[in-house]
């Protein structure tokens, strides 16, 4: 016996474009909640499999990326990388006598709001991935790791060695974990 609610959050394939990110979040939250669920009651026979796999196939789709965020990134990669630049400029320049500490200290500041910029857009144009998820049972970005394989990877790329404190730190910077 299957009952259905005519007023559910996220029943189509995914958010629609026009309305504002904060609310395509919550609708996608919506419908991961929801396919898990539709999961778990399937296992005890309170819906079909196929009612099930539908709902996971309208989660799966609400996490791709879309064109936008996939533009947004690239937008974002060239602005970090033309930030990055003219901060090596400055700190050369501020090396030579040619300007002072405080232009440096401020294209140092443009360059972390790019490089920061630029990890929230590589995100989002990332998607997310509803299997493997965190271990907390939430979706995590593609290409993301665990926090025991992001901190293997950055202590075998370290010269250092470095506290939990620096790995949590390096592997949030990087994209490569995130601790919700």
């Amino acid at each position: 016996m299957t009952k259905k609610n005519k007023n559910t959050v996220g029943t189509s394939n995914s958010a629609p474009q026009d309305i504002a990110p904060e609310i395509a979040a919550i609708d996608r939250d919506a419908l991961i909640a929801k396919a898990r669920a539709a999961k778990q009651a399937a296992l005890v026979g309170l819906i079909s499999s196929e009612e099930a796999e539908a709902h996971w196939a309208r989660a799966e789709a609400a996490c791709k990326p879309s064109e936008e965020s996939i533009d947004a990134a690239k937008a974002a990669k060239e602005e970090m990388d033309k930030a990055a630049k003219i901060a090596k400029a400055a700190q050369a320049a501020f090396a030579a006598g040619l300007i002072g500490e405080d232009v440096v200290s401020d294209v140092k500041a443009k360059a972390e709001a790019a490089h920061t910029a630029y990890t929230v857009a590589a995100k989002a144009a990332r998607g997310f991935s509803l299997s493997g998820g965190s271990s907390n049972g939430g979706p995590r970005y593609k290409g993301q790791m665990s926090g025991l394989d992001a901190a293997h990877m950055i202590l075998s790329e370290s010269d250092k060695p470095l506290n939990a404190v620096a790995i949590a730190k390096a592997a949030m910077e990087r994209g490569l974990w995130n601790p919700a």
